[in-house]
């Protein structure tokens, strides 16, 4: 079994570099990243970082969209009370949340799915985050 500068096998450092992306957010995360791409040579090593690190800033990119959404209907809805008209927001606001809430619990699944096949020395390929990966 392969070993990682630190000792660890690589495919348990692996699944914890998903696992932290998780679970720890984004400071340890970068952390992480940063000593896999300075100090580990093993390519499914460093991609596993990179991968980790992409799918924490794409969910979070897509979150942030997801909650201007309701800030812009909100600014729709006082432009419209202005002028004396009237207009309902709950079901935009519900859809947001609901949006909002499928991302993380989706970036959750594929974080784990990802710690997971990790320990088996696998990947599943998500095309825009594998070819950024790839690139380190």
């Amino acid at each position: 079994m392969e070993k990682s500068n630190l000792g660890l096998p690589v495919k348990i450092f692996a699944a914890l570099t998903y696992l932290l992306a998780l679970f720890g957010g984004y400071v340890p995360a970068i952390l992480v990243t940063g000593y896999i791409l300075l100090r580990e040579d093993d390519n499914f090593l460093r991609r596993a970082a990179v991968k980790s690190m992409a799918v924490l800033v794409a969910c979070s990119v897509l979150s942030i969209l997801f909650n201007l959404l309701p800030d812009m209907v909100d600014m729709l809805r006082s432009m419209i009370m202005i002028f004396g008209g009237f207009f309902s927001t709950g079901f935009l606001d519900n859809m947001s949340a609901f949006f909002a809430n499928t991302l993380s619990l989706a970036k959750s699944v594929v974080l784990v799915l990802l710690a997971v096949l990790a320990v088996f020395n696998k990947s599943i390929d998500i095309k825009p985050l594998s070819a950024w990966a790839d690139k380190y």
